[in-house]
């Protein structure tokens, strides 16, 4: 008999018992997604997001371009790379579920992300006259919109939970 705690023994309800503890201990991606309604920007990323233009079935079908907006906002909420936000959505079972992903399903790699990524170039307009370091007006434009988009919803997730409107 060991005089310490034993470690590595699975239950049934361990998952469960995380999220759980996660949960209690304040999620913010589990508080963000109680207050954003991110279907509401369905409509205009798959105007912009979606080939429309194919005619053939074959090939691999496109990720939910809802889905692919929320890994945007871990991106950006967790100053992640391409490759990291990959292996963060694969380790970690809060992104899988801020994602609506089971263990099973298939994470987008991290050029699937990049190029989600440079596919946001409709919101570029709303951008102008602001400086950062980037290649590229366009993803200057983007980064920048959707860190401020990102720190909005955030916040006004702590809005909501502090009774402010």
């Amino acid at each position: 008999m060991s005089k310490y705690k034993t470690t590595g023994k699975q239950t049934l309800f361990d998952a469960e018992n995380s999220a759980r503890k996660l949960s209690e201990m304040g999620n913010p991606l589990e508080k963000l997604d109680s207050v954003i309604d991110f279907e509401m920007f369905r409509s205009r990323l798959e105007a912009s997001m979606v080939n429309h233009g194919t005619k053939s079935k074959a090939g691999a079908k496109q990720y939910d371009v809802v889905m692919m907006f929320k890994v945007m906002v871990l991106r950006q909420y967790y100053n992640l790379s391409y490759e990291q936000t990959e292996y963060q959505i694969i380790d970690r079972g809060s992104f899988k579920q801020f994602l609506g992903l089971a263990s099973g399903d298939k994470v987008p790699d991290a050029n699937t992300i990049r190029n989600f990524f440079e596919g946001l170039n409709f919101m570029e307009g709303a951008m102008h006259g602001l400086t950062v370091r980037t290649i590229g007006i366009a993803r200057a434009a983007t980064s920048i919109f959707l860190k401020c988009l990102t720190y909005n919803m955030f916040r006004y997730e702590q809005f909501v939970r502090n009774g402010i409107r």
